[in-house]
């Protein structure tokens, strides 16, 4: 599915942030990008991302190669790649249920599709009793699941998660760790990019590719484990519980009611 082949990308005057690196990850593979500040690894994000553009070599993807990509296609391309930050990237002013609907309302998907995809992945997270609060009201590992379903929400094949518990407690850290595990478990390809021991340690065993100074160091290969049975990789939800949706849809009811109400105050007034 990825394939990097003799990557660099150079940073004038004189920086290689990767310097002739290769490596492939197959469909559903579980993938640690390991290694210190600088080293590397959310060069290869942005890469991935085609947030930046390759000095030398090719990157494909999906048997396309990045680098070739018209601009006009890059939105498209960026859909297939889920990302998940160490700040969480949380717009402030949107609820927990609007920020995971908001890359489906930007697609043009169907409000009864957003309400089951985003009720899908609040059950998947464990959070549906927090849908309707605000990010200034959670906790850093209830922030980080948010940003989690946020990146599953328009179905992506490849999940890249950027030092996603690097501002957690070494508890919270490993719960986000099993998550992303379980979202692997569901086919989607994850990219876990970290410097974290404890993380490290959870995921013993698998694949690990570390870079050091802008180069592969080191690249292992997973062990030969069997895998559960998984559905098709989209998806990544759980069957929501029925009082859950039924709580979840009361309460979104009650916000279009109350938003109604203010608008038609609004107009009253003028």
């Amino acid at each position: 599915m990825i394939k990097f082949t003799s990557v660099s990308k150079y940073f004038p005057p004189d920086s290689y942030a990767v310097n002739d690196i290769s490596f492939d990850i197959d469909d559903g593979e579980l993938v640690l990008l390991t290694g210190p500040s600088g080293s590397g690894k959310t060069t290869i994000m942005k890469l991935l991302t085609r947030e930046h553009l390759a000095t030398s070599g090719d990157i494909f993807f999906a048997d396309k190669n990045i680098n070739e990509i018209k601009q006009s296609q890059i939105h498209e391309h960026k859909r297939k790649i889920g990302v998940i930050f160490q700040d969480y990237k949380l717009l402030p002013e949107l609820n927990i249920w609007e920020n995971i609907a908001l890359p489906l309302s930007i697609i043009g998907k169907k409000q009864e599709e957003i309400e089951q995809r985003v009720t899908d992945l609040l059950t998947l997270i464990s959070l549906t009793d927090k849908a309707f609060l605000f990010p200034k009201q959670l906790s850093g590992g209830e922030a980080q699941r948010i940003s989690i379903a946020r990146a599953l929400s328009t179905g992506p094949t490849i999940i890249f998660a950027d030092e996603p518990t690097g501002n957690l407690d070494r508890e919270t850290a490993l719960e986000i760790g099993k998550l992303l595990q379980k979202i692997n478990s569901f086919g989607t390809t994850i990219i876990l990019a970290t410097h974290d021991h404890d993380i490290m340690e959870l995921f013993k065993g698998v694949r690990q590719i570390e870079l050091e100074k802008g180069k592969i160091k080191k690249d292992t290969k997973p062990k030969k484990e069997s895998k559960p049975d998984v559905k098709s990789k989209s998806d990544v939800e759980s069957k929501p519980d029925v009082d859950d949706k039924k709580k979840i849809k009361s309460k979104l009811k009650e916000t279009k009611d109350y938003k109604l109400k203010n608008t038609d105050k609004k107009n009253k007034t003028k």
